[in-house]
């Protein structure tokens, strides 16, 4: 927030408009706020409002002020988006490069709380696993990577940049087809005629790499309802909830079942995190 006060209110909400790939996001974020206040509205009709954890949104709709809640929830995330989009661009001149993570990790906070949201109104709690907020951490994580790789570039995404992208890898896979059907005679052949290029192969190592990273973080998001689940038989936590309820008081049982469960999600949370995280920071290294 450094750069917050070099701006005027002006270019605070027209500069995003300049660059259209910023536009562009900026509109796709906006409709977030809106679907996030239709099922915060519909879960808490449904449930009641003590399932909405914020205390402010709880005072808003408890004394039946939806709409003004409503309608600031959804203008205030609006001028947010085109805050982050016109900071952005002030900011990405700078030697040290754009100063975003803030923006990046609100953002991502929102959209978590979104999809949080969504998860609760059809899959309010399940006892074990529990969606809501492990689809709403997935997306924060995911979210947060992607805008961080995007509200730190130097330069703009346009038409021409993302068709040069896609005809590179098109080619790249048309190459290494070729290769692979013109057999190992040919092969050796052009390759004692022409210097090898390792580009195609390293491009392709590094899709490789990043795949099998998200994969791994995708696996570890779904076994993690199974770990939990062990945890619970092995502790005798299950046999409590089925007997006595889900929330009840704790004992020297039930506490250190629930303390071991907390600490397996973590640690398999932690470690998808991880995952996904080094999938996006995976590189190509060209050799010296």
């Amino acid at each position: 927030m450094t750069y917050l006060r070099d701006l005027t209110i002006r270019e605070l909400s027209t500069t995003w408009w300049s660059k259209p790939w910023i536009r562009t996001i900026v509109l796709l974020l906006i409709p977030i706020g809106i679907v996030d206040v239709y099922y915060t509205l519909l879960a808490t009709d449904r449930y009641g409002v003590d399932v909405e954890f914020n205390p402010i949104t709880r005072f808003f709709l408890g004394n039946d002020l939806w709409l003004p809640w409503a309608i600031m929830n959804i203008i205030g995330f609006s001028l947010f988006c085109m805050l982050a989009g016109s900071y952005y661009l002030h900011t990405r001149g700078n030697l040290e490069g754009p100063n975003t993570l803030w923006l990046s990790l609100i953002i991502a906070l929102r959209l978590g709380l979104a999809v949080y949201n969504i998860t609760y109104f059809y899959i309010p709690f399940v006892v074990t696993v529990y969606p809501p907020l492990w689809t709403g951490v997935f997306t924060f994580t995911i979210t947060f990577v992607a805008m961080d790789k995007l509200l730190t570039r130097r330069d703009d995404i346009t038409q021409r940049s993302i068709k040069s992208y896609f005809t590179v890898r098109l080619s790249n896979i048309e190459d290494a087809r070729m290769i692979r059907a013109a057999g190992p005679g040919m092969q050796t052949l052009e390759e004692d005629a022409i210097p090898p290029a390792p580009k195609s192969a390293l491009q392709k190592n590094v899709w490789a790499k990043r795949g099998v990273y998200l994969v791994l973080g995708v696996v570890m998001i779904l076994a993690m309802g199974w770990i939990v689940e062990v945890i619970g038989v092995v502790t005798g936590l299950a046999e409590w909830s089925e007997r006595y309820g889900a929330f009840v008081f704790f004992n020297e049982l039930s506490g250190r079942g629930f303390l071991l469960s907390m600490v397996g999600v973590l640690s398999v949370a932690s470690i998808s995190m991880y995952f996904i995280i080094k999938a996006f920071e995976t590189t190509e290294e060209l050799p010296t």
